[in-house]
Protein backbone atom coordinates (compact mmCIF):
# COMPACT_ATOMS: atom_id res chain seq x y z
CA UNK A 1 0.00 0.00 0.00
CA UNK A 2 1.34 3.56 -1.02
CA UNK A 3 1.78 6.25 1.34
CA UNK A 4 -0.52 8.12 -0.44
CA UNK A 5 -3.15 5.57 0.07
CA UNK A 6 -2.73 5.41 3.41
CA UNK A 7 -3.09 9.23 4.08
CA UNK A 8 -6.30 8.94 2.03
CA UNK A 9 -7.60 5.94 3.85
CA UNK A 10 -6.98 7.86 7.59
CA UNK A 11 -7.87 10.75 6.30
CA UNK A 12 -11.25 9.02 5.07
CA UNK A 13 -11.24 7.38 8.72
CA UNK A 14 -11.37 11.00 10.64
CA UNK A 15 -14.14 12.13 8.53
CA UNK A 16 -16.16 8.87 8.86
CA UNK A 17 -15.40 8.74 12.73
CA UNK A 18 -17.05 12.07 13.35
CA UNK A 19 -19.34 11.29 10.78
CA UNK A 20 -20.40 8.32 13.60
CA UNK A 21 -19.50 4.94 10.40
CA UNK A 22 -17.31 2.77 9.76
CA UNK A 23 -14.22 4.42 7.36
CA UNK A 24 -13.19 3.58 3.97
CA UNK A 25 -10.30 2.03 5.79
CA UNK A 26 -11.96 0.11 8.46
CA UNK A 27 -13.65 -1.19 5.52
CA UNK A 28 -10.81 -2.00 3.83
CA UNK A 29 -9.00 -3.64 6.96
CA UNK A 30 -12.02 -5.73 7.11
CA UNK A 31 -12.56 -7.12 3.69
CA UNK A 32 -8.88 -7.82 4.05
CA UNK A 33 -9.69 -9.89 7.02
CA UNK A 34 -12.17 -11.44 5.27
CA UNK A 35 -9.94 -12.07 2.55
CA UNK A 36 -7.44 -13.12 4.28
CA UNK A 37 -9.77 -15.47 6.87
CA UNK A 38 -10.82 -17.50 3.73
CA UNK A 39 -7.09 -18.41 2.07
CA UNK A 40 -6.46 -19.55 5.57
CA UNK A 41 -9.53 -21.65 5.66
CA UNK A 42 -8.40 -23.10 2.12
CA UNK A 43 -4.67 -23.12 2.96
CA UNK A 44 -5.58 -25.88 5.85
CA UNK A 45 -7.30 -27.60 4.06
CA UNK A 46 -5.24 -28.02 0.92
CA UNK A 47 -2.42 -28.96 3.24
CA UNK A 48 -0.48 -25.64 2.40
CA UNK A 49 1.32 -23.37 5.43
CA UNK A 50 -0.74 -20.50 5.89
CA UNK A 51 1.75 -18.96 8.82
CA UNK A 52 2.28 -15.63 6.43
CA UNK A 53 -1.63 -15.28 5.55
CA UNK A 54 -2.04 -15.16 9.44
CA UNK A 55 0.06 -12.43 9.84
CA UNK A 56 -1.82 -10.22 7.04
CA UNK A 57 -4.68 -11.14 8.47
CA UNK A 58 -3.46 -10.07 11.94
CA UNK A 59 -2.17 -7.34 11.25
CA UNK A 60 -5.44 -6.00 9.20
CA UNK A 61 -6.87 -7.50 12.36
CA UNK A 62 -5.33 -4.84 14.79
CA UNK A 63 -6.81 -2.42 12.88
CA UNK A 64 -10.10 -3.14 13.53
CA UNK A 65 -10.28 -3.40 17.08
CA UNK A 66 -11.53 -0.26 17.55
CA UNK A 67 -13.82 -0.18 14.43
CA UNK A 68 -17.44 0.54 14.54
CA UNK A 69 -17.78 -2.34 12.02
CA UNK A 70 -20.15 -4.96 13.94
CA UNK A 71 -19.47 -8.20 12.46
CA UNK A 72 -15.39 -7.26 13.08
CA UNK A 73 -15.03 -8.53 16.44
CA UNK A 74 -16.55 -12.16 15.00
CA UNK A 75 -14.02 -12.04 12.23
CA UNK A 76 -10.94 -11.31 14.25
CA UNK A 77 -11.88 -13.65 17.03
CA UNK A 78 -12.18 -16.64 14.70
CA UNK A 79 -9.36 -15.21 12.62
CA UNK A 80 -6.81 -15.06 15.85
CA UNK A 81 -8.56 -18.92 17.06
CA UNK A 82 -7.29 -19.96 13.45
CA UNK A 83 -3.90 -18.50 13.64
CA UNK A 84 -2.57 -19.16 17.66
CA UNK A 85 -3.86 -22.91 17.04
CA UNK A 86 -5.27 -24.86 13.92
CA UNK A 87 -2.16 -22.96 11.14
CA UNK A 88 1.14 -23.80 14.06
CA UNK A 89 -0.95 -27.22 14.52
CA UNK A 90 -1.16 -27.98 11.35
CA UNK A 91 2.41 -27.36 10.05
CA UNK A 92 3.66 -29.17 13.15
CA UNK A 93 1.63 -32.27 12.23
CA UNK A 94 3.46 -32.04 9.00
CA UNK A 95 6.53 -32.09 10.24
CA UNK A 96 5.53 -34.89 12.71
CA UNK A 97 4.44 -37.17 9.66
CA UNK A 98 7.27 -36.10 7.67
CA UNK A 99 9.51 -37.26 10.96
CA UNK A 100 7.65 -40.69 10.95
CA UNK A 101 7.71 -41.62 7.58
CA UNK A 102 11.35 -41.24 7.67
CA UNK A 103 11.66 -43.14 11.09
CA UNK A 104 9.47 -45.85 9.45
CA UNK A 105 12.00 -45.91 6.55
CA UNK A 106 15.18 -46.00 8.35
CA UNK A 107 14.16 -47.42 12.33
CA UNK A 108 17.66 -47.81 12.96
CA UNK A 109 19.41 -44.82 11.72
CA UNK A 110 20.38 -42.68 14.34
CA UNK A 111 20.11 -39.49 13.06
CA UNK A 112 17.44 -38.59 10.75
CA UNK A 113 17.51 -35.00 8.52
CA UNK A 114 13.68 -34.88 8.97
CA UNK A 115 14.19 -34.39 13.49
CA UNK A 116 15.87 -31.32 12.11
CA UNK A 117 13.20 -29.33 10.43
CA UNK A 118 12.53 -26.15 10.93
CA UNK A 119 9.07 -26.05 10.46
CA UNK A 120 8.20 -28.01 13.71
CA UNK A 121 10.64 -25.12 15.40
CA UNK A 122 9.02 -22.67 14.36
CA UNK A 123 5.19 -23.78 14.96
CA UNK A 124 6.03 -24.61 18.62
CA UNK A 125 7.59 -21.08 18.81
CA UNK A 126 4.37 -19.63 17.70
CA UNK A 127 1.95 -22.32 19.92
CA UNK A 128 4.16 -20.76 22.66
CA UNK A 129 3.79 -17.54 22.23
CA UNK A 130 -0.17 -17.72 21.94
CA UNK A 131 0.20 -20.17 25.06
CA UNK A 132 -0.99 -23.11 23.49
CA UNK A 133 1.95 -26.13 24.28
CA UNK A 134 -0.70 -27.48 26.56
CA UNK A 135 -3.56 -28.14 23.82
CA UNK A 136 -4.60 -31.89 24.32
CA UNK A 137 -4.01 -31.88 19.92
CA UNK A 138 -0.40 -30.36 20.53
CA UNK A 139 0.38 -32.06 23.28
CA UNK A 140 -0.37 -35.51 21.13
CA UNK A 141 2.53 -33.86 18.67
CA UNK A 142 4.94 -33.68 20.56
CA UNK A 143 5.10 -36.79 21.94
CA UNK A 144 4.61 -38.53 17.93
CA UNK A 145 7.12 -36.24 17.13
CA UNK A 146 9.58 -37.81 20.61
CA UNK A 147 8.91 -41.01 19.64
CA UNK A 148 10.63 -40.46 15.87
CA UNK A 149 12.81 -38.03 16.84
CA UNK A 150 14.19 -39.35 20.45
CA UNK A 151 16.69 -37.29 22.09
CA UNK A 152 20.38 -39.49 22.44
Amino acid sequence: MSLRTLATLVASSLVAVACGGPSKADQFFLESVQKDLGEIKAALKSGEDASLKCVAGKTYGEKLKDAPITEAEALVKELTALCDLDVPLANLEKAVTEAEAARKAKPDEAVLSECFNAHQKMALEALGKSNQLEHEKVKAAVARWDAACPKK
